[in-house]
């Protein structure tokens, strides 16, 4: 039975992956800390997850940010300035995103209070800074009511599946109808997060997402509406669209 999110009855745990090296961005700097209308990526994320715990009376934020090993002092300094010193613990990261979320997962355990098997845990991209109150809303709802399920958005393009030749050549063209584009969060019931890694093996290293872990662990993954705007910031059009969303809502806020 899904909980009244509104009681505030438990903590909200979170993992922010931020531990990339921006290799696709080509700015010279850490994706995490260049400005999207004005305000650094990173601090964007977790401002979107601080203001949104009004909506949830008396619940606690909890945060593990994974980092790289350069980048530390940056993000512990990012995060003071947002958060409560005592809710978020700053985590090295590994080789990859799952490397990083799986030391994340482990971390959890470090918080005070430490996770129970059915607190929520939400998995959030670092780089997706527009994330919307209602598509977290969503996601913390998803996992009281089915335990596993991630954020997305049906495709609007037509795809094809081409072949593994340098020519390219299309193999298949999917129903669209059926296909969908994976966001975060993703949220888990914390027994069925430590599960999924527990079982990611040789998978982690391959996996793009956490979702993916999940399915692989035989745990049936539900998806709840993401939102178009809910971009991931990758290369620097990614940071020029972004920035021209955060103008547009800020100006219609008015």
């Amino acid at each position: 039975m899904t909980r009244d999110l509104a009681k505030g009855e438990r903590t909200l745990y979170l993992i922010v992956p931020a531990a990339g090296r921006s290799t696709r961005m080509a700015q010279g700097t850490n994706k995490q800390f260049l400005p999207v209308a004005g305000i650094p990526v990173l601090a964007r994320t977790l401002i979107a997850f601080r203001d949104f715990l009004p909506a949830l009376p008396g619940t606690a934020l909890r945060a593990i940010i994974l980092s790289s090993e350069e980048s530390r002092d940056e993000v512990e300094d990012l995060c003071r300035e947002i958060l409560d010193k005592t809710t978020f613990k700053v985590v090295i990261g590994g080789a990859c995103r799952q490397e990083s979320v799986a030391k994340g997962v482990l971390s959890l355990e470090e918080l005070t209070p430490k996770p129970k098997s059915d607190d929520t845990v939400l998995i959030h991209d670092g780089a997706r800074c527009l994330v919307d109150a209602d598509t977290i809303r969503r996601a913390i709802e998803g996992a009281e009511e089915f335990g596993v399920c991630a954020a997305a958005v049906p495709v609007k393009d037509t795809v094809k599946r081409v072949n593994n030749g340098k020519e390219r050549l299309v193999v298949e063209t999917p129903d669209r109808s059926a296909l969908y584009l994976i966001q975060t969060p993703q949220a888990f019931r914390y027994d069925l997060l430590q599960k999924t890694y527990a079982n990611a093996g040789d998978l982690l290293s391959g996996a793009t997402d956490d979702a993916s872990l999940a399915e692989a662990a035989g745990i049936p993954v539900h998806l709840v509406d993401g939102s178009y705007s809910n971009i991931k910031i990758t290369t620097t059009e990614d940071l020029y669209l972004a920035d021209c969303l955060e103008n547009c809502r800020t100006h219609d806020a008015r």
